[in-house]
């Protein structure tokens, strides 16, 4: 492969400017923006990593074991939520081993991750200044990593997707200086090159592993194809030996996985177990599967521009490959490295049908090298186009940089709801707020004693209720409103919201793309200018309270049953026969027929108030619970049809274990 000529002066100035304004707005998006719904999952990871040794989610263990019923053990590691809960510590925000949900620590994890993006920049514009031998074409490389929103975009709180990203970025860099440089051969572990790879691959292997461990298959492919190559390159007379340049490449890489081990035992201390269950549970983690899903997100969802730029410069430039393929020499050892990062795990994942419904934040770690090989496809376009037509192939190209960071601005500070161009102009439609980023501009909006919930899930006909989805949480959490509980995405900015009695309407706050709301009606909505629109980022609908119908005596206990009637205040463990109130608790359900009595099942330490929609029920004690009858007439709450039993506990603890409807039909 030929050596890059050099860019246009003015396309270098331009990328660094590109990459100071996108810098910049990921900067104060991080501040912006609000807590999006992985964080959360995260911030309860690290505080249970810390009481008992599991990056888990709660109710995640049984007896002291890994539930039969956890499918993502082995696919998340806390080096990155460790790294930002020491900045947290640092800054005062968080003292060691208690991880806060406040506003302000989420803005230190925020920033976090926008210097984490920062270094997958630097270490873009390293690469490529080793391949090309030139730091002008490191900078357009930087700038074309920029041009792409999301990175950046995702760089203002992605702490999942980013840090694996940067880290993959490292090793790459780290392996092409363990080779040596493009077109002379050297002793790659002499002097300042030798250290610097050692650095770069157990700074991304730590990094990479210790965030998503099911990433070793895609670090392990490179690392290999590396050492390969040590051994079948030349060297001098003078250079250490190969077996020894290889060894040291395998000790910078084994460090880290060492280091691992002594931080989350509980998985890393088991390599038999993790190496095969990170890559199961990260292939079958409940998405919808659909081969078509990532190349019809690339074709969105890259800048166009850029996107036939590096295709046609990589055709051209591997096309003249092919007519002297030597696969050790010069530049080639390097290409492949690139080509690794870039496509063979997003190859693999089209091709086994994995499960990718998130867009290109699943393949976010391919976007450096990916940047790289845009760059050294223009250069390659320049050769085509010789001394005249560089200049015009270089306008295109810097159009092609600037227009998507124009529509990162227009987005701001939701970058990462960019589509191209022509996906644009034809009407795709993207979920531009998958993240529920943008919810926190409805705190200000919201009435005291708003019960909200955030993302609502949707009943047959289509109806919100007043339940957040199954995202993976505790089946506790998804009857408590997201702006009190720490896996509520408003819970930093609006905690004293909610009230405890259950009203007859509710907010949902939806994001765009959801199946339209019946019987709701909008109150406010977040929108951005987005190219030659204006995209609906997400809405906030005022909806009556719609509940299940009764099938029969509701059973509840630890597990989870019955939690589709339950309306928040509740607590419960797993394998506990029942559920407890947290003073005050509430399920509903809705009813044909008229309610003469209910039966609810429980004891109590204390004493216990009922109410029935709100208003003051009659209880009997008896032997296995209580008999609770209305008071009066049954106040109406959302529909004729609702019953809602409100449990108050005074003076001590009370247990429910199941509710039935006495006396009429169900």
């Amino acid at each position: 492969m030929r050596g890059w000529p050099p860019p246009p002066r003015w396309l270098v100035w331009l990328s660094g400017a590109l990459v100071l304004v996108a810098a910049a707005v990921c900067v104060l998006g991080a501040i912006r923006i609000g807590v999006t719904v992985d964080e959360t999952f995260h911030v309860v990871r690290l505080q249970n990593f810390f009481d008992h040794g599991w990056y888990l989610l709660d109710d995640d263990l049984s007896a002291g074991a890994v539930g039969s019923w956890v499918g993502d053990a082995y696919v998340y590691a806390p080096v990155t939520t460790l790294f930002l809960h020491g900045a947290n510590v640092v800054l005062g925000n968080e003292t060691w081993g208690t991880v806060a949900t406040s506003s302000d620590a989420y803005l230190v994890r925020h920033l976090g991750v926008v210097l984490i993006g920062a270094v997958g920049v630097a270490a873009t514009a390293a690469t490529a200044a080793r391949i090309s031998g030139s730091w002008r074409w490191a900078l357009v490389a930087a700038g074309m990593l920029s041009a792409m929103p999301m990175w950046w975009g995702h760089a203002m709180f992605n702490v999942k997707d980013i840090p694996v990203g940067t880290g993959y970025a490292l090793v790459t860099l780290g392996c092409m200086l363990a080779l040596g440089a493009p077109s002379v051969a050297t002793d790659a572990f002499r002097g300042r090159h030798g250290r610097l790879s050692a650095v770069a691959v157990a700074a991304g292997v730590l990094l990479t592993i210790g965030t998503r461990p099911a990433m070793w298959v895609a670090l392990g492919t490179v690392l290999a194809w590396t050492a390969l190559a040590m051994v079948m390159t030349g060297a001098p007379d003078s250079a250490i030996p190969k077996w020894r340049r290889v060894a040291m490449l395998v000790a910078s890489a084994l460090a880290p996985l060492a280091l691992l081990a002594a931080i989350y035992p509980s998985v890393f201390a088991r390599p038999d177990l993790w190496l095969w269950e990170s890559v199961f549970d990260s292939s079958s983690n409940g998405m919808v599967s659909s081969r078509g899903h990532l190349p019809f997100a690339v074709a969105g969802t890259v800048p166009i521009v850029l996107l036939v730029v590096g295709l046609l410069g990589s055709y051209g430039r591997f096309a003249a490959w092919r007519s002297d393929p030597r696969l050790f020499s010069g530049r080639a050892p390097l290409m492949v490295l690139l080509l690794l990062q870039a496509l063979l795990l997003p190859v693999l994942l089209v091709a086994s049908g994995a499960p990718l419904s998130g867009g290109l934040r699943h393949v976010l770690f391919a976007a450096p090298a990916v940047a790289v090989l845009m760059a050294a496809g223009l250069a390659q376009l320049f050769d085509d186009a010789g001394a005249r037509g560089r200049q015009a192939v270089a306008a295109i190209a810097g159009v092609g940089m600037v227009l998507p960071v124009v529509t990162s601005v227009q987005l701001f500070p939701y970058s990462y709801g960019y589509v191209n161009e022509v996906a644009a102009a034809l009407g795709v439609n993207s979920q531009a707020d998958f993240w529920q980023a943008s919810f926190r501009e409805y705190a200000d909006k919201l009435d005291a004693g708003d019960f909200v919930v955030c993302g609502a899930t949707t009943d047959e006909e289509g109806r919100p209720l007043r339940q957040m989805p199954n995202g993976g949480q505790s089946w506790l959490d998804l009857s408590l409103p997201c702006t009190g509980q720490k896996l509520g995405v408003l819970a930093p900015y609006a905690q004293d919201l909610p009230a405890s009695e259950v009203k007859a309407e509710f907010v949902a706050l939806r994001v765009r793309l959801e199946p339209p709301s019946k019987g709701c009606r909008e109150i406010a909505r977040v929108t951005r200018p987005r190219l030659f629109d204006t995209v609906v980022l997400s809405t906030a609908e005022a909806c009556p309270l719609v509940l299940i119908p009764y099938g029969g005596p509701i059973t509840l206990d630890g597990a989870g049953r019955g939690a589709g009637y339950l309306l928040g205040g509740w607590s419960g463990n797993p394998g506990d026969p029942t559920i407890s109130v947290e003073d005050r608790a509430s399920l509903g359900f809705e009813l044909q027929d008229g309610l003469d009595e209910l039966r609810v099942l429980g004891d109590a330490t204390g004493s216990v108030e009922f109410l029935i929609n709100n208003r003051p029920a009659v209880s009997l004690r008896t032997g296995t619970g209580w008999l609770v009858s209305p008071g009066g007439v049954i106040e109406e709450l959302g529909s004729s049809r609702n019953v809602v039993l409100t449990i108050v506990a005074r003076g001590g603890d009370a247990e429910v274990s199941g509710v039935e409807v006495v006396g009429a039909d169900s």
